[in-house]
């Protein structure tokens, strides 16, 4: 007999290669997940890329329609995974442009969204709605998908807010979906079909600064905006995406209402770190800060720069909605003059040009910085930010003070709550001041306790029993494996607003509290009126008969 010998490499890596699909297929079973993000920032798209990198490590199938295109992607801007899974990237170039537009109408606001008309912002939105769903829905790339001829997905996850026309893509396949918020608004047809109405005493309207501790006067504001806010978001759904999901739908009836109350689940980036406490149920997964991270090493040029200074560095950056070259001039100047007063720090500013005549030397601009890793470097003194959730949530996240400036949707209230938390100073634009910037700084610069106010934040954000990334990821295979997770789903989804609020049954109540009180009222007046009566009967006669006698 002759012995065998040993196999020859080439085999040896064909068999383990067939082991290692045979294992994955049999132990990870990925799933085909379509994401979308259609219309969104470059900071949204930090938010959902993790999940989505991470959905794929454990052997998923992605496929991402984004508008922000990733410098991280190989060939065919396929990502591929040990596991099996992968991201396919798509960029919705018209998704990204209006959402360009967006940005800039922002400085509109500064700060306050209030201020505009309500009319001209309802139009601005139903034209974003539907210029952003008639380009998707026409766009030959995405096509091949919607019709059929790219497969179909096992589950779908959508983007809260201007994308809701997508949701025509689960309904059409009968697959279950997710919807997943970057901001930790839920209101309006959102809220109706999940079936967690909010608590209007205790849940702020997203836009004001008020505490969780409202007085009177400011619980009835709150009602009143909350409730202005619930019907502009239903009149704006109403407005054009019924209409264009009936249309999609082979002309059969389709409202948005109907297909939200499908929804298998929602992911909200709220942490309670960051924002005050809510009420919740179990289709509902909070999971703010999961793009969060901690920090790697600084490009050398950077990590250079820092160590020309004395004193560490200040990081400004107004976010990746509202792009700084679009600031007014007057403002510009104010920074420019405040920062000239803090010649021993080095300052990084995110700007969109790389040059400004009167900047000055110990400022370094430009287009793009690492935030995380930045915010997340021993030497950051302070992060001067336009106060967006997702900035908010980092600077918690890695301890460091802010100065913020909001300028449109949730950012001044997020600066407020940070200010009631000594975590930060908010300012406004409208009273912005070059005294105010330096007068601001100082003040983080020189009082530790804001430094030790944030990192108590941050322990607390970071003090959870799993990370929030893996959280999402747990719940969104928990929805793939159990079927759309239907078990999940609250009662309360099926009850109208009066009956969520027990009005019906309150109404029904008092209605039987009253006709019993009534029946006894009367009852009780018929016994006085007979006693009266039979009284006043017995004293007539005895009148009569002492008559009769005289």
């Amino acid at each position: 007999m002759v012995a065998a010998g040993p196999l020859p490499l080439p085999l040896l890596v064909t068999v383990f290669a067939l082991f290692q699909t045979v294992t994955s297929e049999q132990h990870h079973g990925g799933a085909d997940i379509w994401v979308f993000m259609t219309i969104g920032y470059s900071s949204h798209n930090n938010f959902f890329r993790p999940l989505v990198l991470e959905l794929a490590e454990r052997g998923h199938r992605v496929t991402f329609f984004t508008t922000v295109r990733s410098n991280k992607h190989g060939a065919g801007n396929r990502t591929s995974t040990p596991m099996g899974g992968y991201v396919q990237e798509i960029v919705f170039e018209e998704g990204a442009k209006l959402t360009a537009i967006m940005g800039k109408d922002q400085w509109s606001w500064k700060g306050n969204i209030l201020r505009r008309d309500q009319t001209s912002a309802k139009e601005r939105f139903v034209n974003v709605t539907r210029d952003a769903c008639e380009s998707l829905f026409q766009w030959e790339e995405f096509l091949p998908y919607f019709q059929g001829h790219k497969g179909r997905p096992d589950l779908v996850i959508n983007t809260m807010f201007f994308q809701e026309c997508v949701l025509i893509v689960p309904h059409k396949f009968q697959v279950p979906f997710i919807m997943i918020s970057p901001h930790g608004l839920f209101v309006g047809p959102y809220s109706d079909a999940i079936g967690l109405r909010p608590f209007y005493s205790t849940v702020q309207h997203p836009i004001l600064s008020f505490p969780s501790n409202m007085t009177f006067l400011q619980r009835v504001g709150n009602l009143l905006a909350l409730l202005s806010l619930e019907s502009f978001s239903r009149s704006l759904m109403s407005d054009f995406v019924d209409g264009f999901l009936t249309q999609h739908n082979q002309g059969e009836s389709l409202t948005l209402i109907e297909i939200l109350r499908e929804c298998s689940l929602y992911i909200l980036n709220w942490d309670i770190a960051t924002e005050p406490p809510i009420a919740s149920i179990a289709p509902v997964i909070h999971a703010g800060g999961l793009h969060c991270r901690p920090a790697k090493p600084i490009p050398k040029n950077l990590q250079d720069w820092i160590e020309k200074g004395q004193k560490g560095f200040i990081y400004f950056s107004l976010g990746s909605a509202a792009k700084g070259i679009f600031m007014g001039e007057e403002e510009r100047r104010m920074f420019v003059e405040a920062f000239k007063q803090f010649p021993d720090y080095r300052i990084f500013w995110k700007w969109e040009t790389e040059k400004m005549e009167d900047l000055p030397p110990h400022v370094f601009l430009s287009k793009w910085f690492p935030q995380q890793d930045l915010l997340g470097h021993d030497d950051i003194r302070l992060f001067i930010t336009h106060g967006g959730l997702l900035s908010t949530q980092e600077a918690t996240y890695h301890g460091v003070p802010v100065v913020g400036i909001g300028i449109g949707v949730d950012q001044m209230a997020n600066m407020q709550n940070t200010e009631r938390k000594g975590a930060g100073i908010a300012l406004e634009w409208a009273s912005l001041s070059t005294e105010g910037i330096v007068e601001a700084m100082n003040r983080i610069l020189r009082d530790p306790s804001f430094r030790e106010n944030v990192a108590r934040r941050s322990v607390l954000m970071k003090d959870q029993p799993e990370g929030p990334l893996e959280k999402a990821a747990f719940w969104v295979e928990f929805v793939i494996r159990h079927g759309g997770a239907k078990h999940l789903r609250s009662a309360a989804r099926d009850l109208n607003w009066w009956q969520y609020h027990s009005f019906d049954v309150w109404g029904f109540l008092i209605t039987c509290f009253c006709t019993v009180a009534l029946l006894n009222f009367w009852f009780f007046r018929w016994c006085l009126r007979s006693l009266l009566s039979r009284r006043w009967k017995g004293n007539s006669r005895l009148a009569r008969q002492k008559l009769k006698k005289t």
